[in-house]
């Protein structure tokens, strides 16, 4: 599922700005989802962070909820940046486009990042979400061989 993080013109707790901590990502980084039970504004709120624990913002109450009822029933989640959007004159609030990974029980880390990297291609954005169309690579060897039938069944077909 494609999403935006939200909350990200904020100020940390401790005082460190969303937005510069923003600056210093980069599409395809790998991100950590916290669930805080304990947040006073939303039970299900789940703030999303760098490797290194900088918090950039959190995901919308109703896709916090799914995460965490699923996180409940032994589902895992994986998150990555897909685009940095804004930090330019004419929109100088940047804005994080996220891909997150819902793997059911079982599904190991490698599987979600092997899912990441096939969908690792900018994504179409559509509404404020993402949609993305997967298609198929054609090597030059399979091309050969589409021309090579196509002649092939062109001879045959003249000499019936």
């Amino acid at each position: 599922m494609f999403t935006k993080v939200v909350g990200v013109t904020k100020n940390n707790p401790d005082g460190r700005n969303r937005q510069k901590i923003i600056g210093a990502c980069c599409p395809l980084e790998k991100l950590k989802l916290e669930h805080e039970d304990d947040n006073p504004v939303d039970p299900n709120a789940v703030a999303v962070r760098r490797a290194n624990g900088q918090q950039i913002g959190y995901l919308s109450a109703e896709i916090a909820a799914e995460v965490t009822r699923r996180s409940e029933q032994g589902y895992r989640h994986g998150a990555y940046i897909t685009a940095i959007t804004g930090g330019t004159k004419g929109k100088a609030t940047r804005g994080v486009n996220l891909l997150l990974i819902i793997a059911e029980p079982g599904v190991g880390d490698r599987e979600v990042q092997g899912y990441a990297d096939q969908l690792s291609a900018k994504p179409e954005i559509a509404g404020g979400h993402a949609t993305r169309t997967v298609k198929p690579k054609k090597s030059r060897s399979l091309k050969f061989l589409i021309v090579v039938a196509v002649i092939s069944w062109a001879v045959w077909k003249f000499l019936r």
